[in-house]
């Protein structure tokens, strides 16, 4: 695929990086080249302290020893946050984006807040959040994670004020957590059994009871990655083996490794790259590289102005973009499948009616698939109209050409007439009847003709009232006719033209009623379809509302034991406020609340 020669496909490139000033800026060439990717995005994004070792994990996901630069001394190799596009090895269908971070807490920078929007960025960006630390997890790691106390200070859902969103749902919307604790040299051990790394994580989550300061400075971290992170996941790592092993990572194979490090690391790799999902938004649509392009465009233009960044509203960015596109696609798939099923000209009106709907159906279907959140239906509106206006020129292309197909036709049998008087054959007596049956003999050879199309009986009409005048003239000549039988053939002439303003006017009515029928029909195929999606993503709305639900409930039990009740009580109101969420999507579903119009904007980044 094309997209795959591109150089972030070949090599990590720097994608946000800083400016002259310290602010954090967009790479546009690297941003780009993501953007052409149609696949869905597996993001999988790592932090962590500086030298710790993050790069050498996702060189193993990568499944490459080069990739990320890794660095063998105290001084941090990556700065700002790089990008590395690989063919997902497990996933055919999604595209595996590796994100490597500036590490944190390097004192040499002194800026403590650009930690902090590295981190967020991370977080917002990737459907997987690796956090990468040496060591065991204990008080000093926590409190290391100052960047998860501080989430809700920079990051907000909606700019809106009658939103209820707010901090406590940001569960909704944050990635899988992962810790990655390495160089881990404890036994995985509580009160004489055996735990797992996961069971190690949530005890050392656990909450301490007291109000001193001690205790709000323990347990604040804590709550936190609780609050924001309900999944979460810990993976411990052995030490791949001596020092100087550490300085030549990148040369090694498994084998020069210790044999723990190695089953350890492959450990990691398998779970994320079979079990961690890609990103997608709420209602289960895949995001694909310009999606992502356009996300983490709004994040850091938000960051660059001073302003915390808003999910929502660069979720609204994201979907002018991407339904912009989604009608440019409907259409162009349109137009294309029309000129590949057409033969100009189409016999009659019904049979290009029939192919414009086979063609609106794929093309209906195309728009819904690509568009994102357009709850108005604005942009459905607009892909309608740019449809019935390619069909309006189809139409317009069918009758040009059937006009002049049928044109010709008659052009070549009225050479007959014209060399009759060309040679003064009707101007003698009998004359008249001889021109009629002449006009008779056109009309009936020129019916007998195929693959004229939907403009032949209107040209035949027109092609006889243009030769009443040339009838009349010979009519008049002719000296075999009494003025009274001249009279009477005039007003015959007037009848036949009458019935044939009839027929015209029957074929207008026609022409309105198929353009009713046209509507009618692709009203219909919007509505059927439209529902068909709404019902997918009210489904997928709820699954995934219904999993955090279910992380809600877990906590609040866990608070109650623990003793924190008041914690557990507050968290009480946010379950039950997004089960009342969940049953009017559920309602909406079944046709008991409008319709999906209502529904805020959501990217759950996962």
């Amino acid at each position: 695929m094309a997209y795959e020669s591109y150089q972030v496909f070949q090599e990590p490139l720097c994608l946000i990086d800083s400016d002259k000033d310290g602010k954090l800026m967009v790479v546009d060439d690297v941003l780009n080249q993501i953007s052409q990717i149609p696949k869905q995005l597996n993001v999988v994004a790592i932090a962590g302290l500086y030298r710790t070792g993050k790069s050498y994990l996702l060189n193993r996901l990568a499944q490459v020893n080069k990739g990320f630069p890794l660095g063998s001394t105290i001084e941090s190799k990556t700065k700002g946050i790089w990008a590395w596009c690989r063919p997902h090895p497990v996933r055919q269908n999604e595209v595996l984006l590796l994100l490597d971070t500036e590490g944190l807490g390097d004192i040499k920078k002194g800026d403590k807040n650009h930690d902090n929007w590295i981190f967020t960025l991370a977080t917002l960006l990737g459907s997987t959040l690796v956090y990468n630390a040496m060591g065991k997890f204990d008080q000093d790691a926590l409190e290391k994670l100052s960047f998860i106390t501080e989430m809700s200070k920079h990051v907000k859902i909606s700019d809106s004020p009658s939103s209820q969103k707010g901090a406590e749902d940001l569960d909704l919307y944050l990635p899988l957590f992962i810790l990655a604790l390495r160089d881990f040299c404890l036994e995985l051990k509580s009160n004489g059994r055996d735990i797992t790394s996961d069971e190690y994580l949530d005890e050392y989550l656990s909450l301490r009871s007291g109000n001193t300061d001690f205790d709000v400075k323990y347990n604040t971290p804590r709550i936190c990655i609780r609050k924001y992170f309900r999944r979460r996941k810990c993976f411990t790592f052995d030490r791949p083996g001596s020092k100087t092993t550490l300085k030549k990572l990148e040369t090694l194979t498994d084998e020069d490794l210790e044999e723990e490090f190695v089953e350890d690391s492959k450990k990691f790799a398998d779970f994320v790259l079979r079990e961690c999902l890609p990103k997608s938004l709420d209602n289960g649509q895949p995001v694909n590289g310009r999606m992502f392009a356009s996300l983490t465009q709004a994040y850091v233009t938000a960051i660059r102005h001073g302003k915390i960044p808003c999910i929502e509203s660069a979720l609204n960015m994201m979907a002018q973009i991407e339904n912009t596109k989604a009608v440019e696609a409907c259409v162009q798939l349109y137009v294309e499948k029309m000129n590949n099923t057409l033969q100009f000209p189409v016999p009659n009106d019904s049979d290009l009616s029939e192919a414009h709907h086979l063609c609106l159906k794929d093309a209906i279907d195309l728009f819904l698939k690509k568009a994102v959140y357009d709850q108005n239906h604005e942009y459905q509106r607009d892909a309608n109209e740019k449809k019935n206006d390619e069909y309006d020129n189809f139409k317009k292309r069918n009758e040009h050409v059937s006009e002049v197909k049928s044109k010709e036709a008659l052009s070549q049998l009225n050479r007959t007439i014209e060399e009759k008087i060309r040679l003064q054959l009707y101007t003698r007596a009998g004359g008249y009847g001889l021109y009629q049956q002449d006009i008779m003999k056109i009309k009936d050879d020129y019916e007998k003709l195929t693959g004229l199309g939907c403009k032949k009986q209107e040209t035949i009409l027109k092609y006889l009232e243009s030769k009443w005048v040339e009838g009349q003239t010979i009519l008049q000549a002719d000296q075999k006719f009494t003025e009274m039988e001249k009279e009477a053939e005039i007003e015959r002439q007037r009848t036949i033209a009458a019935e044939r303003q009839r027929e015209e006017a029957v074929r207008n009515a026609d022409i309105q009623r198929q353009k009713f029928e046209d509507e009618s029909r692709q009203l219909r195929e919007n509505i059927r379809q439209l529902g068909r999606k709404q019902q997918k993503e009210i489904k997928n709305v709820m699954d995934h509302q219904s999993k955090v639900l279910d992380d809600r409930l877990k906590e609040q039990e866990r608070l109650l034991k623990e003793g924190f009740n008041a914690e557990a009580a507050k968290l009480r109101d946010d379950i039950e406020r997004l089960r009342q969420e969940n049953e009017r999507i559920r309602q909406q579903g079944s046709g008991g609340g409008g319709g999906g119009g209502g529904r805020k904007r959501r990217c759950v980044l996962q």
